[in-house]
C-alpha cells in the first residue's frame, strides 16, 4: 500500500538570481570578558600598561608600589586557603550542632511517646503533649540562636584573612 503524501507548497518566486551583489554587514565581535576574573585581569593588564607609560619620575614610585603589593601578595592563595579552612571549620561546627539538635529532638520525641503510652487519662495525655511541645519549641529557639552564632562566627573567621590582606595592601599603598 502506498501512503498518500501531501503536495508541497509551491515556492514563492524570488526577484534575484541568488547572487548577492552587496556585502552583508558583519556583526561586531564582543571582546568584553565574560567573567569577573577576566574583567579583573583585563583591568590589571590595563593598569600595568598605564604604569609602564608613566613618566620617569612617577615610574620609581610605581615600582615601589608594585614591589610592595607583590611582597604582600607573594602567595595570593595563602589568604584564600586560610579563609577556606576557617569556613570548613565553621561548617563542621554547624553540622555537629545540627546533629546534636536532631539527636536531642529524637530523644525528646521518644520520651514523650513513652509517656503518652503510659498516660491513663485524656487530661494527662494533653499535659504530656503540651510539655513536649513547649520543650520542643524552646529547643528549636535555642538551637536556632546557637546555629546563628556559629554561622556569624564562621563568616567572620572566613573573611578575616582576606580583609586583613586587603587592609595591609591598602595601608602600604596609602603610605606610598
Amino acid at each position: 500500500m502506498s501512503e498518500a503524501r501531501p503536495k508541497r507548497m509551491p515556492r514563492e518566486p524570488t526577484r534575484d538570481n541568488g547572487i548577492r551583489t552587496e556585502a552583508s554587514p558583519v556583526e561586531p565581535v564582543d571582546t568584553a570578558p565574560k567573567t569577573a576574573t577576566a574583567t579583573i585581569a583585563l583591568e590589571t593588564t590595563a593598569a600595568a600598561e598605564t604604569m609602564a607609560e608613566a613618566p620617569a619620575a612617577a615610574t620609581g614610585t610605581a615600582e615601589k608600589i608594585t614591589a610592595t603589593v607583590d611582597a604582600l601578595w607573594a602567595d595570593p592563595w595563602a589568604a584564600w586557603a586560610e579563609s577556606q579552612s576557617a569556613l570548613a571549620r565553621g561548617f563542621e561546627a554547624l553540622a555537629t550542632e545540627a546533629t546534636g539538635m536532631t539527636r536531642s529532638g529524637i530523644t525528646a520525641a521518644a520520651d514523650a511517646a513513652k509517656a503518652m503510652l503510659a498516660a491513663k487519662t485524656l487530661v494527662e495525655a494533653i499535659e504530656i503533649n503540651a510539655a513536649y511541645a513547649r520543650r520542643s519549641f524552646d529547643a528549636a529557639i535555642g538551637g536556632t540562636a546557637k546555629l546563628s552564632e556559629i554561622g556569624v562566627k564562621a563568616a567572620t573567621d572566613a573573611s578575616r584573612p582576606l580583609i586583613n590582606r586587603l587592609g595591609e595592601t591598602w595601608n602600604s599603598l596609602r603610605a606610598h
